[in-house]
């Protein structure tokens, strides 16, 4: 198990304000511990859609732990907003593929 912490976060250019996630190395994948991406969507919607849309990797393994792509941030954009904007690719079709919407 990896405590996906802030500091680890800042690699793929999120800031996590305290929060955290529990996920361990699978075979090269990542894995989310479900309840603490519920967790986390319930205390910090805004940095959900931003983990969703930043990294690929970990957009997946949120997805595969049931986090919901349709989260709205405070500004009502969803991670597909974002990863578009970043031209994000794999990312953007990960959303998709997962029933992702503006």
């Amino acid at each position: 198990m990896i405590v996906v912490t802030e500091k680890l976060l800042r690699k793929v250019g999120a800031h996590c304000g305290g929060s955290y996630l529990m996920v361990k190395q699978a075979g090269g994948a990542i894995e989310v511990n479900p309840a603490n991406v519920r967790k986390l969507a319930k205390e910090s919607p805004s940095f959900t859609v931003w983990l969703l849309a930043r990294n690929p990797e970990l957009c997946k393994a949120m997805i595969d732990a049931g986090a919901n792509v349709n989260t709205r941030d405070k500004d009502g954009r969803t991670a597909l907003v974002y990863a578009r904007a970043l031209r994000n690719k794999e990312t953007v079709a990960l959303l998709k593929a997962a029933g992702g919407k503006r």
